[in-house]
């Protein structure tokens, strides 16, 4: 979490003595200001440092950055384009509320929230299977085929995807937009994690919304990047109309006033976000090439702050167990549908503890039944 978002909340925890401001306030209208991205790179940045007062970037090596942070073009949005919510997660089932899709098509593996939202307002999903032979990667032609096939009032997808890291390139995504639109599928783009990648501009899918959007919602989360889990806060883009009768369908205070502020101050924390962007690549090939040194372990590639992999031989469920007595966590995805239990995600974190999950795995790979 950045320094300045903790300063924040010491200094305002008093604030929590009023209601919060309605459908998010000010930071509706900050997130407008910044073209609707949360990674803090507001119009007119310089790379400055933030009023929390932190100091320069440090790369991987512990040095410092030097230079300005060059801050992408932003076009603000209409402030009636974005709604804030109590995690990206309340989002998905919003709008799932307020859409009612009949027939929803999520690819596999992904979140299970899009599936769980879609069948809690009666609808019925269906999953377009990705290969791990193929990467776990999104392949337009089957996405095209399966859009042809069957009708889908709503279709899914996460870039990067969750649990694969996945990232679908541009032109891709442009092809996925026109052939949805012609079939008058609306689109949920869940960027939550897209915020860890230096050149997210080129990505992200708010690029699209001259040409499609009225048929796409922008989904985003300060959870990921900034490290809030605990304050709950996403957001997302979509058209008005919708925005307005999603609004509409829930408490206007939905949004507490410490993740209001928080919000607030992660928009302004370049530093943080610019460090983020140098370490995390770095810190994420370093784990990666240490798991990969692991014989009995496949790594797949990953564009996030985590890792799939695949255990060649053997039960995720009991390698999770025997970490577990070394007090390190990791995520079993035998729940992801189209994975197993030989499948697991590791989280990319400072490189000693990299290095002390890699030396834990090599020792339990060795000796696999030991206690």
């Amino acid at each position: 979490m950045p320094e300045g978002v903790v300063a924040v909340l010491r200094e305002r925890l008093g604030s929590v003595e009023w209601y919060p401001e309605p459908q998010g306030g000010q930071l509706k209208h900050l997130i407008a200001a910044a073209g609707g991205s949360v990674t803090g790179w507001a119009a007119g940045s310089t790379g400055e440092d933030s009023a929390a007062g932190h100091d320069g970037s440090v790369t991987a090596e512990g040095g410092s950055v030097t230079g300005e942070a060059v801050a992408p073009a932003v076009v603000p949005l209409d402030p009636a384009r974005v709604v804030v919510g109590n995690g990206a997660c309340e989002l998905i089932h919003l709008l799932c509320h307020v859409l009612s899709p009949r027939n929803a098509l999520v690819p596999a593996p992904s979140f299970s929230e899009y599936e769980r939202a879609v069948r809690a307002c009666g609808g019925t999903v269906n999953r377009l299977p990705l290969s791990p032979e193929e990467g776990f990667q999104l392949v337009v032609e089957k996405l095209r085929q399966e859009l042809a096939r069957h009708h889908y009032d709503l279709l899914f997808l996460a870039n990067p995807n969750n649990p694969t890291g996945t990232l679908t390139p541009p032109d891709e995504m442009d092809a996925i937009f026109r052939v949805a639109a012609g079939h008058g599928t609306f689109v949920l783009v869940d960027e939550s994690f897209l915020g860890f990648l230096p050149d997210w501009p080129r990505f992200t899918a708010l690029r699209h919304l001259p040409s499609v959007g009225d048929h796409l919602m922008v989904l985003n989360s300060f959870t990921k990047l900034y490290c809030l889990p605990g304050l709950r806060l996403g957001c997302a883009v979509a058209p008005p109309p919708l925005v307005e009768r999603m609004e509409a369908a829930r408490d206007p205070w939905a949004v507490n006033t410490l993740a209001q502020l928080a919000g607030i101050q992660c928009l302004q924390e370049t530093r943080y976000v610019q460090r983020t962007h140098v370490l995390i690549p770095e810190f994420r090939h370093r784990l990666a090439t240490g798991l990969e040194s692991l014989p009995g372990i496949q790594v797949f590639p990953s564009a996030a702050n985590f890792l799939l992999c695949r255990l060649v031989a053997g039960s995720v469920t009991s390698l999770a167990r025997q970490l577990a007595r070394r007090l390190i966590l990791i995520r079993n995805c035998s729940s992801f549908p189209g994975l197993g239990d030989s499948y697991f995600r590791v989280g990319v974190r400072l490189p000693d503890e990299n290095q002390t999950l890699v030396n834990a795995l090599a020792d339990v790979l060795e000796r696999p039944d030991s206690p």
